[in-house]
């Protein structure tokens, strides 16, 4: 039996594990992508492009 939870706990605290370094990311290239926005503001880009960076950022956190 305690066994048992002892695996369970290592799975859960693996999940964990992952889902927080996830999360990381996701704010972080959410983070990059705002920073895309506010500069493509500033700077002479298109709207196209700056929407295109942005359309791309959140695929590649998605793909990890």
């Amino acid at each position: 039996m305690t066994d048992d939870l002892q695996k369970l706990r290592k799975i859960i605290a693996k999940t964990f594990r992952k889902a927080k370094r996830w999360y990381l990311a996701y704010l972080v290239s959410q983070f990059i992508i705002l920073l895309i926005g506010v500069i493509s503001m500033f700077v002479a880009i298109s709207p196209s492009l700056s929407a295109m960076l942005a359309f791309l950022g959140v695929l590649a956190i998605e793909v990890l």
